[in-house]
């Protein structure tokens, strides 16, 4: 079934947008990867004291993301309750983590005792999100939050009208870019992707026992995705001096159906045989890798990667890929409000807002498979709490 599975139309509406974004120039950092090499690993012993070390950290550090995390980032309370009857404003792109999004903010919201607009917007079209820009305005908003497209697409025609307004705008998931005034906080950015490249390649460490050559897997041309191999062959190097990893780098249209999505994988590894770990910079851009691997006669590949699928769940659940990083996007959505908040009342706060949660799923604790982590377990009551309207 995985083989022939179709990219989701969210992840299709997603492309075509960053291909616009691409189109414009701002593709992200992937080339930085161009000077991490390949080739075939020379295998370690744990008699060679900095592999030795290396390893022990790796596994200190594996034992940790696989623990369920139970508090969020954020630490410092609002100075008051949220200003009540106020307004936020999502402007809610049709791709499927958008709509997830839109409802953890709403319940967010609700919460806060602020009123909650949400404006749609077509993401291969940077005009309507122009226009939801403008019609966010009109609600006096406290705040306004989008994901996924950098500012670099609507910010010259958006920054005057918000800084004019005094209105701020959060956003996540869009890669590095540059705050101001107005852009007042990057959530979900490269930092997060890179927490999580660096807890791969301690797994990938450890459970090769410091021998591990890995393919990795990026896409240049997604902003949040472009340095996800340069971040996790660095770790890998720093915690295994005798680990290597490959860089695949793979394009948009690669990644719009699981044939061309997975050939550039299957023919890295049909090329170097060497390879035993594959590393993805996201799960859902390649359903149905391991059974391309079985399609292609390859057998004994580990998989492993962020952003998973449910797919990409069920298959650790049943051993056919390995380990991935958790996402929360009901999280996410708690997030964005919560920076709003902050830059309402003046508090000052880092620009990723505490960051976000991670936690590393295997077999050994994967349990119930589920595109989503729900971990912390009771983090909206600990938000809650901060904003001064928990019980």
């Amino acid at each position: 079934m995985f083989a022939t599975q179709r990219l989701s139309r969210g992840w299709r509406v997603f492309a075509l947008t960053l291909g616009v974004i691409a189109a414009i120039g701002i593709a992200g950092c992937g080339s930085s990867t161009s000077s991490t090499g390949s080739g075939s690993s020379q295998a370690a012993t744990s008699s060679d004291p900095a592999t030795s070390a290396g390893l022990k950290a790796a596994q200190q550090a594996v034992a940790s993301a696989t623990t369920a995390p139970t508090q969020i980032g954020v630490t410092q309370p609002l100075k008051t309750r949220p200003p009540a009857g106020r307004t936020v404003v999502w402007l809610n792109a049709n791709f499927v983590q958008a709509q997830e999004t839109l409802v953890a903010m709403q319940a967010a919201a609700k919460a806060a005792g602020l009123t909650f607009k949400a404006i749609d917007y077509d993401s291969a079209n940077p005009a309507t999100l122009v226009a939801a820009f403008k019609q966010a305005l009109l609600y006096n908003p406290i705040g306004v939050a989008l994901s996924g497209t950098p500012a670099a697409v609507w910010g010259a025609q958006i920054f005057p009208l918000y800084r004019k307004a005094h209105v701020p705008i959060v956003e996540g998931l869009a890669g590095p870019q540059q705050l101001n005034d107005v852009l007042v906080a990057n959530l979900w950015n490269q930092d997060d992707v890179g927490a999580g490249a660096k807890v791969l390649a301690d797994w990938v460490a450890a459970d090769s026992d410091g021998k591990a050559h890995a393919a990795v897997m990026y896409v240049p041309d997604f902003p949040i995705l472009g340095g996800f191999a340069a971040s996790f062959t660095n770790a890998l190097k720093a915690v295994c001096p005798a680990c290597s990893a490959k860089p695949i780098a793979e394009t948009i249209p690669d990644v719009g159906s699981p044939s061309t999505a997975n050939q550039p994988l299957v023919s890295a590894v049909q090329s170097d045989p060497s390879i035993h770990y594959i590393v993805l910079a996201d799960g859902t851009l390649n359903p149905g890798l391991a059974q391309a691997f079985s399609g292609a006669g390859i057998s004994g590949e580990k998989i492993a990667g962020e952003q998973p699928s449910i797919e990409n769940m069920q298959d650790v659940a049943e051993g056919r890929e390995n380990a991935f990083m958790g996402e929360n996007f009901n999280y996410y959505g708690w997030l964005l409000l919560d920076a709003i908040l902050r830059h309402y009342e003046g508090i000052p706060f880092a620009a990723a807002d505490g960051g976000m949660p991670n936690e590393l799923f295997t077999k050994a604790n994967v349990g119930t498979p589920s595109a989503q982590m729900t971990a912390p377990a009771d983090y909206q009551q600990q938000f809650e709490k901060l904003w001064l309207v928990g019980s």
